[in-house]
């Protein structure tokens, strides 16, 4: 294990004195600063580095400021997540520090695709950071920073509130605030017979569409928070990196519903020119052919993992999801037995879907391949929830494949959900 690296809530190994972009997630920021207390703890209640952080957005906010000044706000402590807190007088003494703190807040906005804001603009969410320092201390602690009072718009909470409803706020803020008040917070992505379910779930609404290819999709929906499709993402070239898919483990958490989870060809097997030459490619590998339902989205896999390494923008952001996991979220960890296919599993996972979308058996109704659709739904609410919550992954510490995709299942915190 390197030393030089610290584990965050995701399950990434971060490496906070050589930091890649690929390991920067919202999810650990979140999570991380709803979890740090300001004034290093010495506040009368608790009051996190995160909700600090929100109260300067809906500052910037109540004063007119441009939706990218509300950003900055939000993200002005987003190092911290990876480097800790420090005071403000130690701070002040270790000017190496300093520099490094703004060095990695650079590399968070790149790895978030946060565009840069000018000096006033930086000023101004420096005057805003200052007063709510000062009217912190003056309510939590009893203490009067500056001779002048500056002022703030907002009240801020008197009473406590749960780190897990700040790291929700926190992230359906950072939603809506990148993408807009009317972003389309999920997509869900199913494959059927040579084509694309897709299920657009927004706050007013959900939709069903079809497309032809993933390209038209990804780009269609730009702007989604979260698009999870239900395809291997991350190829294995050797036995070695097929035991880094999450496909084991995933049999493992889907007891009684592991032949769900199908085996993932290998990346010669994906490029061949057949069936036939796929199963021989396969074979070669690991001494196993493929079978008919592997086979079968052979097509779909080329067509996502071509996608993917030609469009370096949505490489690790269309994440690879597995509905009956999904389901089994939304069942409180534990596997829908029922088949799908069948009126009683139809209706089994219609309901559970309907506890995060009520308006969800009207769309499923009007449309023809049922089971496809619930899967493409199913997967639009895992995201939703995600952006609301957090996203967890199997396996926790995600490897990548030969092309740097991630292989990883995305899955939301039960605890929540």
């Amino acid at each position: 294990m390197d030393k030089n690296c610290i584990s965050t809530i995701t399950g990434r190994r971060f490496n906070p004195t050589a930091p890649e972009i690929r390991d920067i997630t919202i999810e650990d920021i979140a999570h991380a600063l709803s979890m740090i207390c300001r004034a290093n703890g010495h506040f009368k209640m608790f009051y996190s580095v995160a909700q600090h952080s929100i109260n300067c957005a809906m500052e910037a906010k109540a004063r007119g400021l441009s939706r990218e000044i509300q950003l900055a706000c939000l993200l002005h402590d987003a190092s911290e997540a990876y480097i800790g807190d420090m005071t403000r007088p130690l701070k002040r003494q270790l000017t190496a520090y300093s520099e490094y703190e703004n060095l990695m807040q650079t590399i968070i906005l790149r790895a978030l695709e946060i565009p840069d804001i000018d000096k006033e603009e930086q000023k101004a969410v420096k005057e805003i950071d200052d007063s709510l320092l000062y009217h912190e201390f003056k309510l939590y602690n009893g203490e009067k920073l500056f001779e002048k009072e500056p002022e703030l718009r907002i009240t801020l909470p008197v009473e406590e509130i749960a780190h897990t409803k700040i790291k929700k706020q926190f992230l359906r803020q950072y939603t809506v605030l990148k993408n807009g008040e009317n972003t389309l917070l999920s997509i869900g992505i199913d494959g059927c017979k040579g084509q694309w379910i897709v299920a657009v779930l927004t706050d007013e609404e959900v939709n069903i569409h079809k497309y032809k290819c993933i390209d038209d999709i990804c780009r269609t929906y730009t702007d989604a928070g979260s698009m999870i499709i239900d395809i291997p993402i991350g190829l294995p070239d050797s036995k070695e990196m097929a035991e880094r898919r999450p496909d084991n483990a995933l049999r493992k958490i889907l007891k009684g519903k592991a032949s769900s989870v199908f085996n993932v060809p290998y990346r010669n097997a994906v490029y061949a020119e057949n069936k036939q030459l796929a199963k021989e490619e396969n074979m070669k590998l690991v001494g196993k052919s493929l079978s008919e339902q592997s086979l079968a989205i052979i097509p779909a896999i080329r067509q996502v993992d071509k996608f993917l390494n030609g469009n370096s923008e949505w490489k690790n952001r269309l994440k690879e999801g597995h509905p009956e996991y999904g389901f089994s979220i939304l069942n409180g960890g534990v596997p829908v037995m029922s088949k799908k296919r069948t009126d009683e599993g139809a209706l089994e996972r219609m309901q559970l879907l309907e506890k995060y979308c009520p308006c969800i058996s009207k769309t499923i109704e009007s449309q023809r391949n049922r089971d496809d659709v619930l899967d493409a739904l199913c997967l639009a609410i895992i995201g939703k929830l995600g952006l609301e919550n957090g996203f967890t992954t199997v396996p926790q510490e995600v490897k990548n494949d030969a092309e740097g995709l991630n292989m990883a299942i995305i899955g939301v915190e039960l605890n929540i959900v």
